[in-house]
């Protein structure tokens, strides 16, 4: 009888034992949940900062920053973000600008578009932070280098005038001879600088689009161009018929690089720009773009990669044709070898 109540007496006070840490702590005992967010509660942070450059001039570079916001919970108010440029040689705050964006609810993300401008020389340390109700919530930091290397003198982007279709570099047939075609290539190149730029030149390529094929180049001698100018440079470049080509620009400026971009030139529909030439479309003949003494003008740009038909010594056509002899060779070795 004693021993029966000894253990009633035991389990009586571990049960009440377990109470009072209940009733101290609730929260050990509620689901992860409830405990992570509760009604009321507003979460506001930094999912992704974008930056790209923008208007460029002489002495100074805009970066364009876009940061993407990522809410759940109730409504953030009073939010604002602001940008600091701050350059990461010298620690100084080249540039401060704050953006109010009111009120932020639902459970999605929100982007704020800015803009700083710095001087167009060194590095710089964009710090991006988040303000909710006069409270700091939320900041990050993305580093920015080779701002000297932005250059107000580019092709020009129809974008902003609602004119996406138009390209930078466009083509017109001039002229259609025997098995040759004459291509009058131009380009939109704008200085937004304050001053003028002086020195410029336009090199304008015609690459075959399968082989990487130089068919013809020429430079166009610009010289200067006024501020916030828009020029045409052209030329003339004669291509075999038959096949598709991309249309390359580049812009020079006392002999160096500054920019580059390129357009298509569908001279054969039939035809993909990305598909091996095997697959479809006539063969490709590379004597028709040899040049005056005999060899075939081929170049590799950063964008392009090798040719679908290039082998390890960069003459189209050997790729299948080796890959041919290797079959061949391998099926001998297995029959030798039973």
């Amino acid at each position: 009888m004693k021993r029966e109540q000894i253990l009633i007496g035991a389990t009586v006070a571990v049960v009440a034992t377990a109470v009072l840490l209940a009733a101290l702590s609730p929260a050990a005992l509620a689901p992860p949940d409830e405990e992570l967010q509760t009604e009321g509660d507003s979460r506001l942070g930094i999912e992704e900062v974008r930056i790209a450059p923008g208007d460029v001039s002489s002495g100074t570079a805009t970066l364009t920053v876009e940061t993407r916001l990522r809410h759940r919970g109730s409504a953030a108010e009073n939010v604002t973000v602001l940008l600091r440029a701050v350059d990461t040689e010298r620690g100084i705050v080249k540039t401060t600008r704050e953006f109010d964006v009111g009120t932020v609810s639902g459970d999605r993300e929100t982007a704020i578009e800015g803009g700083v401008t710095v001087p167009r020389s060194g590095n710089y340390r964009i710090e991006t932070v988040v303000f909710a109700d006069g409270q700091r919530v939320s900041e990050g930091h993305t580093d920015v280098g080779g701002v000297g290397s932005l250059h107000p003198v580019v092709f020009q982007e129809f974008d902003d005038a609602g004119m996406a279709a138009l390209p930078s570099v466009e083509y017109s047939v001039s002229d259609a001879g025997e098995n040759r075609t004459s291509l009058d290539v131009a380009a939109y190149v704008t200085n937004s600088d304050t001053e003028r730029a002086e020195s410029v030149d336009v090199v304008l390529v015609a690459r075959q689009a399968e082989s990487n094929i130089v068919a013809d180049r020429e430079t166009v001698k610009v010289g200067s161009i006024a501020s916030g100018r828009t020029v045409t440079p052209n030329a003339s470049l004669t291509v075999p018929d038959g096949y598709n080509y991309y249309l390359d620009a580049m812009i020079f400026r006392d002999d160096v690089l500054i920019t580059s971009t390129r357009a298509p030139a569908t001279l054969a529909p039939g035809q993909n720009f990305s598909a091996p030439i095997d697959e479809g479309g006539d063969e490709l003949e590379v004597g028709e773009f040899e040049a005056d003494d005999g060899t075939t003008t081929e170049e590799t740009t950063p964008h392009d990669g090798d040719s679908p038909r290039s082998g390890g010594d960069g003459q189209p056509g050997f790729g299948v044709a080796a890959a041919l002899v290797a079959v061949v060779c391998a099926a001998l070795l297995i029959r030798r070898e039973r």
